[in-house]
């Protein structure tokens, strides 16, 4: 049983009430450093950069809110801390400061997780994710809402130490299309078990990949409509943009590591194996390991060690190909999707027979279709070929543009 459900600090809950001397707020830390999330319930190869370990940061804290606000403003220093609705923000338009961070006793947790039923929605290397629920009236200024606290596990070594790292890079993102960080919880006891959980904004769609393929519970999918799947795909190019602006390379891009809500906007979620980019005049930057996962990284980087924003695109190249097509990035003969769509006879294959059995009856767009994996197979070119980010969230506003026009 995990150590949210200590009996004995169950009847603690009692003595925590409302008081705010219970709670801290963290400042935002402003300044470069790597960043973490392991990708929960995902059971692809994954390696652990030591490197980004090597980097923590310490945290300024406050006893009250740092950059609040009236009651019920926007994203930017909002004292309710809800995230900005994706579809009334332009594209790539975000605030200029990501919402203050609070800091969670453990009794609080505790109340969050009783009070969404002490439910696990999610599991793998680090710990668990279990639903939670911020009742209104838990904290002055802060609304109710649903959360998902990941809990770290200590018997997990190697992933229980990436808490710190992944906490930073949370605490510094603020996008429409990345998953938001509102909390965290760490206890040290002298004598006792460490104890480490962030609380993170609840997206209930699940992950782009049990949408695609299903799961095992659930194999049966409907396929998802066309324009949505287009829309996705527009919405991981965007957060894609605003990492690499910050000089960012994620280096672990697929499906499982995005994630939807009930509108199908998608949000990237798991930053362990984020790193900071190369600085001018230099182009890369020499890994100590390579992290990232089969079938979607770029072989040469695998090969080499070398990391660039480049990297991201070639992952991107294939997420494209598996949403787009429906096709698992290796099949199970072991064949990578990104070497077969540019064999010869994938090529010279017509559009439907590149589309699974599953999708082949579910209407799509021929024109459009056939310009993305244009634009897929140009990202999976050599490095110095790929597209920049701009030109390929330019295809998407190119495509979204004439929408309007096709549903006349």
């Amino acid at each position: 049983m995990t150590w949210f459900i200590h009996s004995a600090l169950i009847g603690m809950l009692a003595g925590s009430g409302n008081s705010n001397e219970s709670f801290v707020v963290a400042d935002r830390v402003g300044h470069p450093t790597p960043g973490p999330l392991f990708n929960e319930g995902d059971q692809e190869n994954n390696l652990l950069d030591k490197r980004t370990l090597s980097r923590v940061l310490r945290i300024p804290v406050c006893r009250s809110w740092c950059g609040q606000a009236d009651k019920g403003k926007g994203r930017a220093g909002s004292s309710t801390g809800m995230l900005a609705d994706p579809k009334k923000q332009k594209a790539g338009e975000t605030s200029e400061q990501p919402d203050p961070v609070l800091v969670f006793t453990e009794p609080e947790i505790i109340h969050i997780l009783d009070q969404a039923g002490n439910v696990v929605i999610g599991s793998g290397r680090s710990g668990r994710v279990w639903a939670g629920l911020i009742p209104d009236g838990f904290r002055g200024g802060l609304s109710a809402q649903q959360v998902a606290v990941k809990e770290y596990s200590f018997r997990e070594l190697k992933t229980f130490h990436l808490w710190e790292i992944e906490r930073e890079h949370l605490m510094k993102l603020n996008h429409p299309n990345i998953v938001r960080l509102i909390g965290y919880f760490h206890d040290k006891p002298h004598d006792g078990q460490e104890k480490k959980a962030l609380v993170l904004e609840h997206v209930p769609g699940g992950n782009l990949k049990e949408r695609i393929f299903g799961t095992e519970e659930r194999p049966e999918v409907v396929p998802i409509e066309w324009d949505k799947r287009v829309d996705i795909l527009h919405d991981v190019a965007k957060a894609m943009t605003y990492l690499h602006e910050k000089n960012l390379i994620y280096r672990d891009l697929k499906a499982v590591n995005i994630v939807l809500d009930p509108e199908m906007n998608a949000k990237l979620v798991d930053f362990g194996a984020t790193i900071d980019g190369p600085r001018p005049p230099n182009t890369f930057i020499q890994a100590p390991e390579t992290m990232g996962t089969p079938g979607y990284t770029d072989p040469s980087y695998r090969k080499k060690g070398r990391a660039s924003i480049g990297i991201d695109t070639y992952s991107f190249g294939v997420l494209m190909l598996v949403v787009l097509l429906g096709r698992k990035p290796i099949s199970r003969k072991g064949k990578d999707l990104a070497v077969k769509i540019n064999g010869k006879k994938y090529k010279s294959r017509a559009l439907d027979f590149l589309l699974s059995k599953k999708l082949r009856p579910s209407p799509y767009q021929p024109k459009e279709l056939q310009s993305l994996i244009a634009l897929a197979r140009r990202c999976l070119r050599k490095a110095s070929k790929r597209p920049s980010d701009n030109e390929i969230l330019k295809e998407f506003q190119d495509i979204q543009a004439l929408r309007p026009a096709r549903h006349r």
